[in-house]
């Protein structure tokens, strides 16, 4: 036997579908005023944490590349002091060539010693570079001088590296001991000067030729770092080009799971509205039967 439904029912049936078509029309005006698929978790549950993991990923992107600018910063800095460095040492080879002569006399030698010891104190002068109070070659001791006025190595031995997003990490400072005191198997180039001051104050010949031998590889020894600085450059410049690339896709996926095509939003505006006018003309006929008709 069929259910018959009684005029009252059908009027709250409808008051009901009114009320659902409303909401419905309301929510697509807000979506279309918005440009927003997600204005309260609620709209979309998956989209919602989905939104939030992306906007962590950018913000962590962001801070990356940040970080990245001030790593690059650095390594110019200590790019231009490595290259400064070298000028000094190839002067310093080209002295003690000249000073290696045996015609050169003591006097010479002994004004010779007074540019070296000076040339000295540029080196180390270049080894205490730093960008306001961070020394750039003090391994991790970066709020003191690495060098002291003698040209001893007062820094530690573990190098400044750039924490970046999906674990791509990258050094960013060279220790000053590596560089000037040989402490991985390369020339002591300090050291190296200081024989070549002891050699000329001492109008001693084989000692300043052993020294002009030995510049010319704390010369190649310097240029090498200064080419393995160059080489972390590059990969700062590719890292940075790739979350760059990363910053803009996700941006690009925040976009399609917030944000609401206008054409869609708006055709969605007038499908809604369309159907809660026709609730509402349902409704007033409804309203317009016979009173007793709803009640019993």
């Amino acid at each position: 036997m069929p259910i018959r439904l009684t005029p009252a029912q059908l009027f709250r049936s409808q008051v009901r579908n009114m009320q659902r078509s409303g909401l419905s029309a309301f929510e697509a005006q807000q979506v279309a005023a918005s440009g927003r698929k997600l204005n309260s978790p609620s709209d979309d549950a998956v989209g919602t944490q989905r939104s939030v993991v992306l906007r962590e990923l950018r913000s962590d992107v962001a801070v990356g590349r940040q970080k990245i600018d001030t790593a690059r910063g650095e390594m110019m800095t200590a790019e231009s002091a490595i290259a400064e460095m070298t000028n000094v040492l190839s002067r310093l080879k080209e002295l003690s060539v000249q000073m290696a002569s045996e015609v050169m006399t003591a006097g010479l030698r002994a004004d010779a010693a007074v540019e070296v010891t000076q040339l000295k104190e540029v080196l180390i002068a270049q080894g205490n570079t730093r960008i306001g109070e961070k020394r750039l070659f003090a391994g991790q001791l970066t709020g003191t001088d690495p060098f002291d006025a003698a040209g001893n190595y007062v820094g530690n031995a573990t190098a400044v590296t750039v924490q970046l997003p999906q674990g791509a990490n990258t050094q960013v400072t060279m220790r000053g001991d590596d560089l000037l005191r040989g402490a991985s198997g390369g020339p002591d180039v300090i050291q190296e000067v200081d024989d070549l001051i002891v050699a000329l104050a001492a109008n001693n010949t084989a000692g300043v030729q052993n020294a002009a031998d030995l510049m010319g590889q704390s010369v190649d020894h310097v240029v090498g770092k200064r080419t393995e600085l160059g080489s972390r450059m590059t990969q700062l410049d590719s890292l940075d080009e790739y979350f760059s690339s990363l910053e803009l896709n996700v941006a690009s996926e925040i976009s399609q799971v917030e944000d609401v095509d206008p054409v869609e939003a708006f055709t969605e505006v007038t499908r809604t509205q369309q159907a809660f006018d026709a609730a509402m003309q349902v409704s007033a006929a409804a309203r317009r039967q016979n009173i007793f008709e709803l009640l019993f």
